[in-house]
C-alpha cells in the first residue's frame, strides 16, 4: 500500500519506529493508554499516521486495542514472554526433527546458502542484517515442515520478538554462538540424525530466549538509572528518522 506523507513529511513508518522505541524503553508503561490526540501533540504529526502506526504495533504485539478504551500498551511481563518463547522452543525442536527426516537436498543447499550469507555479514560487520539473516535461516526449516499451524504461531510471535530484539540487540558472545549452533544443525541435517537435530534446535532456541530476556533486563536497568527530569513534553519525529540500534543498546 502506498504511503501518504503528512504535511510535515513524516509517514506512519517513521512514527511507528519512534512509538515502538518509546514503548520498549519505558516512556510508555504497560497498560498506558495511547490516545490519538496526546500522540499527535507529543510527536507533532497528524492523526492518520498515528492511527496507522498503532495498527502496525498492534500486529507486532506491542499494542492492544480494547473496546471502548482504545489503544493501550500491552503488558510484556517476563512470565508471559518466557511462556511464548518456550512454545517457540517446542516448535523449533519439532521442525528440526522433521527437516532431518524429510528435508530435501535442495532445501539443505538453500539452508547452507542462507548460513553463508549470515556468516559473510558477520565477517563484514553488518550488524543491522543479523536478525533478518538469522530469521531467513530458520524460515527455511519451518517452511519445510509444511505445518501451517506451526508457521502461524511462529509468525505471530516473531513480530514481537523482532521488535524487542531490534531494540536490545544481542549479547556480546551470542552471534558467534548462533553461527556455531547453525553449523551443528547443518551437520545433523546432513547425517539425517533427527534426534541430534532436535536436541541442537532445543538448545539453540533456549539460548536465544535467555539472551533476549537478559538483554531486555539490561536495557530496562539502564533506563532506570537515567534521570527523567527535564524530558520534553513533545518529541518531534525527525524527517527520515530511523533508530540507530548500535547507540540504543545499553
Amino acid at each position: 500500500m502506498k504511503e501518504t506523507p503528512t504535511p510535515s513529511g513524516v509517514n506512519y513508518q517513521r512514527v511507528r519506529d519512534v512509538v515502538r522505541m518509546d514503548i520498549l524503553t519505558g516512556v510508555f508503561a504497560p497498560g498506558d493508554r495511547l490516545k490519538i490526540n496526546d500522540l499527535v501533540e507529543r510527536y507533532d504529526v497528524g492523526a492518520n499516521p498515528i492511527r496507522e502506526a498503532l495498527q502496525q504495533l498492534r500486529g507486532e504485539g506491542l499494542v492492544e486495542m480494547i473496546p471502548n478504551k482504545g489503544a493501550t500498551v500491552r503488558y510484556l511481563d517476563e512470565r508471559v514472554t518466557r511462556q511464548m518463547l518456550e512454545l517457540r522452543q517446542a516448535i523449533e525442536l519439532m521442525v528440526a526433527r522433521k527437516f532431518a527426516q524429510t528435508g530435501s537436498y535442495k532445501l539443505l543447499d538453500e539452508l547452507k546458502r542462507a548460513q553463508e550469507r549470515f556468516e559473510q555479514a558477520v565477517r563484514d560487520g553488518h550488524q543491522s542484517e543479523y536478525h533478518s539473516l538469522n530469521n531467513a535461516f530458520h524460515d527455511i526449516i519451518i517452511r519445510a515442515a509444511d505445518n501451517q499451524e506451526a508457521e502461524l504461531i511462529m509468525s505471530r510471535t516473531s513480530l514481537l520478538i523482532r521488535a524487542v530484539r531490534e531494540s536490545v540487540g544481542y549479547g556480546p558472545e551470542r552471534i558467534g554462538s548462533i553461527l556455531a549452533e547453525h553449523r551443528a544443525l547443518l551437520d545433523a541435517f546432513e547425517q539425517r540424525d533427527a534426534e541430534k537435530a532436535g536436541e541442537i534446535a532445543w538448545l539453540h532456541a533456549s539460548r536465544a530466549s535467555d539472551d533476549l530476556l537478559d538483554q531486555y533486563r539490561r536495557m530496562m536497568k539502564a533506563r532506570m538509572r537515567v534521570e527523567p527530569a527535564g524530558q520534553s513534553k513533545r518529541s518531534r519525529v525527525p524527517r527520515g528518522w530511523t533508530p540507530d540500534l548500535a547507540q540504543k543498546r545499553p
